[in-house]
């Protein structure tokens, strides 16, 4: 795996190059390390603080033992991610081997109050650790990953996913919907080895969590990410389809990677992850519920205008008690029986073609209407073109 240097400890060396894991009972950090025993390369922990400080301490045969001769992880970017039971998420990093060459990954757990590195083997399906000169083992713990492009920003140099806080203003964050107690935002969190896009609920009855959708449930995690608003719009799809600029907002554990979407869901719009595997979105709703049909989340480019008189223009989704968005832009009039109707530009996806027509939006509602083998065809959701001044004023008509 690119960007992983183990380097031979020595005490000159700065320290805060190094990955600090936790704290020893004496408050003195602990750093990962790792050390080769009874022909195993074995990952542990570097104490600092102990009588057998600047030693690195490996679980092995029951025992904790301490080696004099060792490597130090070099501090390139990492996260721990959560697993149980010898699973490792994707991009875990590979700590050592043992004798017979299966791969040793770097984990953490908490044992008497304190978090502790140690081995994850697959095999064994769990976390051995050395503590108190005697090793122990947990079937749940968290994995060191490295942060990976998915993982910092990913489809775009204006992308950026950044750790919650309190700190955060709101109105920095990306608009998904709103429910009965407020706004909803785009967020993401790690779950069973996945990266997984979902909803943050501010101030809701769950505290600041985000929510996302995992093996038919809903859940909340208190550890998160948000996507600082840098300029995105929503654009309407469906059967796992995504455009261009799509935001990629996780990556399952087998590498398979999900894009940020929303969908209406009992008068809610209601963000969640999109597979283009499984060909719909996942939101979680008190449950985990999917939909062939919704809106993808997609950067908007900066890019330099042709021209100082032309404004920029983008699709807004509309009907299924989508609003009517201002400034949608209009092709002509439709008159009728003394009536007159505005038609604005519109379009939408039938089949595996995305589509131009005409909309209309009238008192019972907006209706899109497109010719197809000399037919015509309407539907109630589509995207309707909007400029941020109009270009074609109902007046000049």
């Amino acid at each position: 795996m690119e960007g992983i240097f183990w380097v031979p400890f020595s005490n000159e060396m700065d320290k805060s190059m190094l990955v600090e894991v936790g704290n020893d009972g004496d408050g003195s950090p602990m750093y990962i390390a790792r050390a080769h025993h009874c022909d195993d390369l074995i990952p542990g922990k570097l104490l600092t603080g102990s009588n057998y400080a600047n030693h690195c301490h490996v679980p092995y045969g029951g025992q904790e033992w301490a080696k004099s001769n060792f490597e130090v992880l070099i501090n390139t970017g990492f996260s721990w991610v959560a697993a149980s039971d010898g699973n490792v998420p994707h991009h875990a990093v590979v700590g050592g081997r043992t004798s017979s060459g299966e791969p040793l990954y770097i984990g953490r757990v908490s044992h008497c109050g304190i978090v502790t590195p140690g081995k994850v083997h697959r095999v064994s399906k769990c976390i051995f650790i050395p503590f108190g000169w005697k090793e122990f083992t947990y079937t749940s713990y968290e994995v060191l990953v490295k942060k990976t492009e998915i993982m910092t920003a990913s489809s775009g140099d204006q992308l950026k996913w950044v750790q919650y806080s309190n700190d955060i203003d709101e109105t920095d964050l990306v608009y998904a919907g709103d429910y009965p107690g407020g706004k909803m935002y785009i967020a993401r969190a790690h779950h069973a080895g996945d990266l997984i896009p979902g909803k943050f609920l501010p101030n809701s009855i769950f505290g600041n969590h985000c929510h996302i959708s995992y093996g038919g449930q809903e859940i909340p995690k208190d550890e998160f990410e948000v996507l600082l608003n840098t300029g995105f719009k929503w654009v309407s799809s469906s059967n796992g389809f995504v455009p261009e600029n799509a935001v990629i907002g996780g990556q399952s554990l087998s590498g398979e990677i999900f894009y940020v979407g929303r969908t209406w869901h009992n008068g809610q719009n209601t963000p969640g992850k999109i597979s283009k595997r499984s060909k719909c979105i996942y939101i979680p709703f008190g449950g985990e519920f999917t939909h062939k049909e919704y809106d993808v989340l997609v950067q908007v480019l900066q890019a330099q205008p042709v021209s100082n008189h032309r404004s920029s223009v983008e699709w807004v989704s509309v009907g299924k008690g989508k609003p009517w968005p201002n400034n949608a832009v209009a092709a002509g009039i439709y008159r009728e029986f003394g009536n007159s109707y505005t038609q604005y530009i519109a379009r939408r996806r039938h089949g595996n073609n995305v589509v131009i027509g005409y909309a209309y939006n009238y008192y019972d509602g907006p209706i899109f209407y497109f010719g197809w083998h000399e037919k015509e065809i309407s539907y109630r959701d589509f995207d309707v073109l909007v400029e941020h001044a109009p270009v074609f004023p109902k007046e000049v008509l």
